[in-house]
This record gives C-alpha cells, sequence and structure tokens, in this order.
C-alpha cells in the first residue's frame, strides 16, 4: 500500500479540534512495550511484549506478508514463542484502526484514543478479536515527545496503554463563539436574515 495512504492515520479530528501525531512516529524501530507476568498457579513465567507504531505499520509483523498495526510477542519459561496479530492486516489495515477525541469538560481539554482492532481470536474469549489502545494524554509542558504513563490489563483482549505528549493537545481548537453558533445554526439563520433586510433597504 503506498506509504502516502498511511498519513491520513497521522491526523484526527473531533470536538470541534485538530490533531497531528505526525512526532509519534517511529521511522526505524517500532514501539515495544514489554510486560512480565506469572501464571495463577505460579509454574510458569511469560513475557508479553506489546509492539505498534503511529502514521505507520510495524516494522516487523506477526503476518511474514502483510504488514499490521500492532501485534504482540508472547515467550514463557518453556521456551515457547507465539505472535499473534493485534490488527487486521494488508489490504484491510487501513479499516483496522480508528481513533477518538476524547473532551474533559471540567478540565476544558481535549486528547486522543487510538484503537487498533481486528486481530487474531483472543484466547481468553475466542468471540472477540484482539486488539490494542492506545490514549494519548494533552501535557504541553513535558519536553518529551512522549511519556508512558500506565498500561491497563484489565480488558485481556484489548491492553490499552496511556501516554502524555504534547502531541497529545490539539494543533487548532474553535473558539466558544464558533462552537457556540455550530451547536446553534439558528442564530446564523437569525443574523443573515437580519444582514438580509439591511443591504436590502
Amino acid at each position: 500500500m503506498p506509504t502516502d495512504t498511511y498519513k491520513t492515520a497521522c491526523y484526527a479530528y473531533g470536538e470541534y479540534s485538530f490533531f497531528d501525531i505526525r512526532a509519534l512516529e517511529q521511522h526505524l524501530q517500532d514501539y515495544m512495550f514489554s510486560s512480565k507476568a506469572t501464571t495463577p498457579d505460579g509454574n510458569l513465567s511469560y513475557v508479553d511484549t506489546y509492539v505498534f507504531n503511529f502514521c505507520k505499520p510495524t516494522t516487523k509483523s506477526c503476518d511474514a506478508s502483510e504488514e499490521v498495526w500492532a501485534y504482540k510477542s508472547h515467550n514463557n519459561t518453556l521456551d515457547n514463542n507465539t505472535i499473534t496479530c493485534m490488527s487486521m492486516s494488508g489490504s484491510d489495515l487501513m479499516e483496522s484502526y480508528d481513533y477518538k477525541v476524547i473532551l474533559d469538560e471540567e478540565q476544558n481539554t481535549r486528547h486522543l484514543l487510538y484503537s487498533y482492532k481486528g486481530g487474531d481470536k483472543c484466547p481468553s474469549n475466542q468471540s472477540r478479536s484482539l486488539g490494542l489502545e492506545v490514549e494519548i494524554l494533552c501535557d504541553a509542558k513535558i519536553n518529551a515527545t512522549r511519556q508512558f504513563k500506565n498500561l491497563h490489563l484489565e480488558d485481556p483482549c484489548v491492553p490499552r496503554f496511556i501516554y502524555s505528549s504534547p502531541v497529545g493537545c490539539p494543533v487548532f481548537t474553535a473558539s466558544a463563539w464558533i462552537i457556540f453558533v455550530a451547536d446553534h445554526p439558528w442564530i446564523l439563520a437569525i443574523f443573515l436574515i437580519i444582514f438580509g433586510f439591511i443591504s436590502t433597504f
């Protein structure tokens, strides 16, 4: 798939705000995060390594012939290594990601939640597909491009990574007046009627 096609994944719009996350794209390597755990009986330790990227597919893949947004490598003490896809691949790649602009009304801030979906069957629930979510909180004060905050595994089928980043802040947000008019278009209609009446006479 042409590289330019992926670039649309770098931009997001919602809640009257525009975001540009190109600064988060990893060109030479992917985002990798390892989570260590032990089975409930304590007999087996394992490491899950999550791999994902922004604005382009991962450098390596869970499918030798297809590109993906995210995948997971599972290694345990029995030297078993399995790799599972956490998004759709190939021609379905652009359909397997989505984003949502989250509005925090109390703080009057907006940030992004990216979702990669349509991966392999979830081991803990065969009726669901694996996916991965990355929440990018708005923090204009940190000097780094991003700062890891937390990994939530409450949903074993769709883990969620949380980062803070200046990139999580909108590049542009409509003014309160524009938002008010957009939510109440009849005000603009009245203004145009009055303006038309004055112009006519």
